[in-house]
């Protein structure tokens, strides 16, 4: 009787600031191999990645599914998965790590907690990919708080939590 092949799942821990948790991890160093990893991975925060250049695939669990440049992905912190890129490519990703609730959580106030909860989907059982065609507003604000991010003008915290929200609500619909 054949030996099935036992999945690993790696942790990644990101260390995201206590007041403001969220980290843009951006540039040329963030490109995807076009050879599998053979593990897949979780995490302690919401991930959502912008891809910038070439295709792939990425995996959820034991499910492939395609992505393409210009697509938007969400996954939240228990859906095991990894990318690799098409054969002979290397695409280059921006990703968003974020604690959802606790960067939200000065919009809400007591009375406001069940829209609370109601973001909180974003951080279990959430695994997509979206097109920049179908999905042109998630788009524009994933790239919009990316641009927030690497310009840290004045009150880019504001902005960015601003933003945050609104694509919360854009996720949960």
């Amino acid at each position: 009787m054949p030996k099935h092949k036992k999945t690993v799942i790696e942790f990644r821990d990101y260390d995201l600031p206590t007041l403001f948790p969220v980290l843009l991890l951006t540039g040329e160093h963030w490109r995807i191999s076009d050879v599998p990893s053979g593990r897949l991975h979780i995490h302690n925060c919401l991930e959502i990645g912008i891809c910038e250049t070439d295709s792939g695939i990425m995996i959820f669990e034991d499910t492939s599914y395609p992505f393409q440049a210009g697509d938007i992905t969400a996954v939240s912190c228990d859906i095991p998965h990894t990318t690799c890129s098409a054969f002979g490519t290397s695409s280059k990703w921006s990703y968003l790590f974020v604690d959802m609730g606790e960067l939200l959580h000065p919009f809400f106030s007591g009375a406001d907690l069940h829209n609370m909860e109601l973001f909180s989907v974003s951080e279990h059982h959430l695994s997509l990919i979206m097109g920049k065609r179908e999905y042109p507003v998630i788009h524009s604000l994933v790239t919009e708080i990316i641009e927030e991010l690497k310009r840290k003008e004045p009150g880019f915290e504001l902005a960015v939590r601003g933003l945050f929200l609104a694509l919360a609500s854009n996720l949960m619909r």
